[in-house]
């Protein structure tokens, strides 16, 4: 699916101040880490928030090799 039309389709579903398009997948899981990272206050450390990458196994392993782990 089209970026643009997946996006609409998640911001008909969970409104347009909770959805977030990147260009690449490493854009995205930069942009994830990054508000994940806002939910702690400054300073403190950020318990309970994570990111969590889905899809096809290819975009996993795309996701594990970003991270620096094996594909597979």
């Amino acid at each position: 699916m089209d970026i643009d039309d997946l996006a609409n389709v998640a911001v008909a579903r969970f409104g347009d101040e909770r959805v977030v398009t990147a260009a690449t997948l490493a854009d995205a899981i930069e942009t994830a880490i990054a508000i994940a990272e806002e939910v702690g206050e400054q300073g403190e450390a950020v318990s309970g928030a994570g990111v969590v990458v889905t899809g096809s196994v290819v975009t996993a392993g795309a996701a594990r090799t970003l991270f620096g782990k094996d594909p597979a």
